[in-house]
């Protein structure tokens, strides 16, 4: 919604927006703001914490209601299970532009899909330790999607980048010029991670920059590869194995071995079978890292608009978007997914071994 269909005399009613916002895209994303005390609705219980807006005949009306799965602008998170990621905070807040929004909203549909398909893995685990699923199938499937899905993401995030980079002036004041619309373009060579001078000398950016896409290239070339022998190979993950602890795969998996140092050498056993949750957990996070890295490499080069909401933080919110934030956990600490699999069968599971509906009233 473009800032010119609400009037002025209700823009005020925006009260998390900076007051000198410029003409931009305005995100009317709900907020949560327990202590602020305009347009009190008491009756409305803990949803008068919530402000909702929509515009109904070019005149912004506040809604009742909490959003049960969205972005919001927010002093303070409404639940641990909502996550704060530094890549949609950054755009949200101070690079909404047109050739980029769609592109962002791309990025965190595939965060909530990855985040539901380890929810999907958490629970089969259960079903599987319970006695009351034999087929790992539908586990392979969603390893499956994971990769081809994160490979992706970094395709769609090079197009924000690309985008992103053509827009923007330089704190020293010095011009751009225009990247790449592939990411193995930037970060490889060949197969071999770029060098710091090559991306210097072609494409003109600050050191700062080019070492953001070396850094990447290592994690981002596993991704590719293990994706290529599914998609361009004919290659399928191996079988998973089921054992007390949890899920396993074997360490020369034929998609999976590109991960192979990413195991811990205590959890690998005789026959080398080791726990499913550090190669997954790693593919995601070096997926996540990759969003969050390029923000911090142009934070201090690049000059960008003050933040729409200053006092405001921005969190997402949704059905087991919160694994995301326990994807260390799950590499170093829980690498049998104990924790998931447990609160998944909390959450999907009722006390008469029932599945539960998620879906909102």
């Amino acid at each position: 919604m473009s800032r010119g269909s609400i009037k002025k005399d209700e823009l005020d009613r925006l009260f998390h927006f900076r007051d000198n916002i410029n003409p931009e895209e305005l995100p009317l994303y709900p907020v949560y703001d327990p202590d602020y005390d305009g347009e009190e609705y008491r009756d409305w219980g803990d949803e008068s914490d919530w402000y909702i807006w929509a515009v109904q005949d070019d005149e912004l009306t506040r809604l009742r209601g909490w959003p049960s799965e969205n972005i919001y602008f927010g002093t303070e998170a409404t639940s641990w299970r909502d996550v704060h990621s530094k890549f949609f905070e950054f755009y949200i807040q101070c690079a909404m532009f047109r050739d980029t929004s769609t592109l962002v909203n791309m990025l965190l549909s595939d965060l909530r899909h990855l985040s539901s398909s380890m929810a999907q893995i958490g629970l089969f685990d259960y079903l599987i330790q319970e006695g009351n699923s034999n087929s790992t199938h539908f586990i392979k499937t969603e390893i499956e999607y994971i990769l081809t899905t994160c490979r992706s993401m970094y395709e769609t995030l090079q197009k924000v980048i690309r985008n992103t980079w053509d827009r923007v002036e330089l704190q020293d004041g010095g011009g751009t010029n225009t990247l790449s619309k592939k990411f193995s373009s930037m970060a490889l060579h060949g197969d071999d991670p770029v060098e710091v001078d090559q991306l210097t000398e072609d494409y003109g950016i600050p050191e700062e920059f080019a070492e953001y896409y070396v850094d990447a290239a290592e994690p981002f070339a596993k991704i590719r590869d293990a994706r290529d022998s599914i998609v361009h190979h004919g290659k399928t993950v191996g079988p998973i194995f089921r054992s007390s602890s949890g899920l396993g795969v074997s360490t020369d998996d034929p998609v999976l071995h590109y991960f192979e140092n990413e195991w811990d050498s205590e959890h690998i056993s005789e026959n080398k079978v080791a726990p499913l949750w550090p190669v997954l957990a790693y593919i995601i996070r070096e997926s996540i890292r990759a969003m969050n890295k390029f923000v911090d490499s142009i934070t201090d080069l690049v000059k960008f608009p003050e933040q729409m909401a200053p006092e405001h933080i921005v969190f997402i919110r949704g059905e087991s978007i919160e694994y995301l934030a326990n994807l260390n956990y799950l590499m170093e600490t829980d690498p049998w997914g104990v924790y998931l699999r447990e609160d998944a069968r909390q959450l999907y599971i009722d006390d008469e071994r029932q599945l539960v509906d998620q879906s909102p009233v």
